[in-house]
């Protein structure tokens, strides 16, 4: 077993250091390893777990990743490919802000300036290509802009994910379509007991940052936790919802926030840690590395 998530490890960790590009680009490259050069899993295989990180929150490469894993080598396997996958990133963000240090003292810098155009860019790019996949219809594009007119009126950190659930409901009536019922093949997977447990962490971990608001370590780690549990659609949709939660209660400044966002798309590997950044940077439990860590 120890085996299993060493070998997981090593090769996620390749693809940790090489994977640039976003979650789109990051496919391609598990596909080429996993696939076709370790043949570890077949294409079939492949396109359900892929398919399957589309419908939960979070990032969708680093969850496929450690499903690929999980399918190699059990839960050691699975958490190995994620670490691997995420550590070169996640140290790279948090030595960032590290050297970073007094943000306020460096606004004014070029390359400072710089990053925060280029974070612009990537939104704007990131938004261009998203409209075409995700509304390419009036009934798409309308809710899309309600969305948008709701949330610049109320840019509230519990409204977000309520915007979102109001979306799915109505999307059940509008986008439903007729299909015929298909027999699904039944595939033995994670016991009762262990979906109940991972179920209830989740919940508890949502709660106690909402029971200690006053908190900022609870804030902080509450915000980042609602940004990776709620958001759907990959690195560049958590933007909006981890600025309510961070840079509006003055947790961390706009400069910084900017700036590391604009330093995530330089590194390899998952966008989404630029939690690891923020995490960091709001020094959270009083000390970077462990404020980095919880960002994870």
């Amino acid at each position: 077993m120890i085996f299993r998530f060493i070998e997981c490890f090593v090769v996620s960790l390749k693809l940790g250091v090489t994977a640039f590009g976003g979650p789109v680009a990051h496919i391609g490259y598990f596909r080429e390893t996993y696939v076709k050069d370790l043949k570890w899993l077949s294409e079939d295989r492949f396109a359900e777990l892929m398919s399957l990180t589309q419908f939960i929150p979070g990032p969708a490469s680093s969850q496929l990743g450690a499903a690929i894993g999980y399918e190699k080598g059990g839960w050691l396997g699975g958490f190995g490919a994620w670490l691997g996958f995420t550590l070169p990133s996640a140290l790279a963000m948090i030595a960032f802000a590290i050297g970073m240090g007094g943000v306020q003292e460096w606004a004014g810098s070029g390359w400072l300036h710089g990053l925060k155009l280029s974070a612009v860019a990537v939104v704007m790019i990131a938004f261009l290509g998203m409209r075409k996949t995700l509304c390419p219809c009036w009934p798409e594009m309308f809710m899309a802009v309600a969305a948008l007119v709701i949330l610049s009126m109320a840019p509230l950190a519990w409204i977000q994910p309520l915007v979102i659930l109001m979306g799915g409901v109505i999307g059940i009536f509008i986008f439903k379509e007729p299909s015929e019922a298909q027999p699904v093949e039944q595939k033995s997977g994670m016991p009762l007991g262990g979906i109940i447990m991972a179920l209830l962490i989740f919940v508890v971990l949502l709660i106690i940052p909402l029971a200690f608001h006053d908190n900022q370590n609870a804030q902080g780690t509450g915000g980042l936790l609602r940004a990776g549990a709620l958001v759907f659609g990959g690195g560049h949709v958590v933007l909006p919802l981890l600025e309510t939660s961070t840079v509006v209660p003055g947790l961390v400044g706009e400069d910084a926030f900017l700036a590391g966002y604009g330093a995530a798309q330089a590194v390899p590997g998952p966008l989404f840690t630029f939690g690891s950044f923020l995490g960091a940077d709001m020094q959270l439990f009083g000390s970077v590395w462990l404020g980095g860590a919880v960002g994870t």
